[in-house]
């Protein structure tokens, strides 16, 4: 409660050592790609719904995954006959794939009609239910347990209404889930404004990098979608994105990572690679266009390592109840700046807002909205929102 919580504390350095840490699992600084392969599974309804054509934008972003970033990708298009077994058939095969190495990420990525349970569950739907109409379902939230169960990384990628459902579970390797809205919260359409749109722009703008963690690219979407205008049009909304870390390895802290892999040129026959031809209803076909080759031939070659710049992102307020009694006339700039030197990786990121003497210390602390997911909880110190 309340009053259990104001007798917390947590020590200078023991607050420094969890920022630090949050900022080593972000920005692990490497030179490399940290997997071998990566493996990209794409569902969508083998019945488009005409009113949601999202086959337009999963042909976009295929065309990013596969020139830019050279992802093996497969579709599987959702059956109106058994479509929970089949999808659940499918992701077991997708976690089995080269063995369920811990040297592979596998990302699974869906778009189209969704909505939340009686139970809180995340059901995808072939068709918007309304009025009791009958529509072929499938039961994401059981199913997305196998994935968190997984050996290797794991990114999931959810564009539907009700997506941002996650219950935090034990697992083996790192389950990060991004969604299009939080719970019972109505995705935008196909169109400028969708998930997939910002989700496309962005992996092709973040390309330019060496690597990068999800949470950034969760960032870019996040504060494309906080400055859309208004313009008065009917139903008009902009649900902010969703991030959450859903299993984390606790031996070997981190981020997932994103990357440019080495071009396939002995696995293009491969059977599990993308048929351009025969994936869902109205995928356009795409080919390698020699002008994009060469510029991201280009891009490889000057791709600067990730490293933490002072953001000028969201970011969010926190109140630290810290174990030293600091003196009201100690309690200055110079004094945090000392501090701030035990963790010189994140130290401009780091903004003390305001502190106050009171039976022990109490301090205002914000951080980029990218560290929330890796700080570690602690009684102590208490999330107050995103400020500005």
């Amino acid at each position: 409660n309340e009053i259990d919580q104001w007798q917390r504390h947590i020590s200078l350095q023991q607050f420094a050592q969890n920022l630090q840490l949050a900022a080593n699992s972000v920005y692990p600084n490497e030179t490399h790609s940290r997997y071998s392969r990566v493996y990209v599974l794409i569902f969508c309804w083998e019945s488009e719904d005409p009113r949601l054509p999202v086959s337009h934008e999963i042909a976009e972003l295929i065309k990013v995954l596969d020139e830019i970033y050279h992802y093996d990708i497969e579709v599987f298009r959702i059956p109106e006959k058994r479509s929970h077994a089949r999808v659940s058939e499918r992701v077991n095969a997708f976690v089995a794939i080269n063995d369920d190495s811990k040297d592979d990420l596998k990302i699974v990525y869906y778009a189209g009609h969704g909505r939340s349970s009686k139970t809180r569950d995340l059901v995808w739907t072939s068709r918007p239910s309304k009025n009791g109409e009958n529509c072929c379902t499938v039961t994401w939230t059981g199913i997305q347990k196998a994935l968190e169960q997984a050996e290797s990384d794991v990114l999931i990628l959810l564009d539907c209404c009700s997506s941002g459902i996650g219950n935090a579970a034990e697992g083996n390797g790192v389950t990060e889930l991004m969604s299009a809205c939080a719970f019972d919260v109505t995705a935008n359409g196909v169109g400028h404004y969708s998930f997939t749109k910002a989700l496309t722009t962005e992996l092709r703008l973040l390309s330019q990098k060496r690597s990068f963690p999800v949470v950034e690219l969760y960032t870019h979407i996040y504060c494309r979608a906080q400055h859309h205008m208004a313009q008065g049009l009917e139903n008009e909304r902009y649900p902010a994105p969703i991030h959450l870390l859903l299993t984390r390895d606790e031996n070997f802290p981190r981020s997932i990572q994103l990357s440019i892999q080495d071009a396939p040129h002995a696995q293009l026959a491969n059977n599990n690679r993308l048929d351009a031809h025969s994936t869902c209803q109205g995928l356009s076909s795409f080919e390698a266009d020699s002008s994009t080759a060469e510029s991201t031939l280009d891009r490889s070659s000057s791709r600067q390592l990730p490293q933490l710049r002072q953001s000028h992102g969201p970011r969010l307020l926190f109140a630290v109840r810290l174990e030293e009694n600091i003196r009201g006339e100690d309690l200055s700039i110079d004094f945090f700046s000392d501090w701030l030197r035990l963790i010189p990786a994140i130290a401009r990121e780091v903004r003390v807002e305001a502190a106050f003497e009171c039976n022990s210390t109490l301090v205002l602390v914000s951080l980029p909205l990218c560290l929330r997911s890796y700080l570690q909880s602690h009684p102590a110190v208490l999330s107050l929102g995103p400020i500005k």
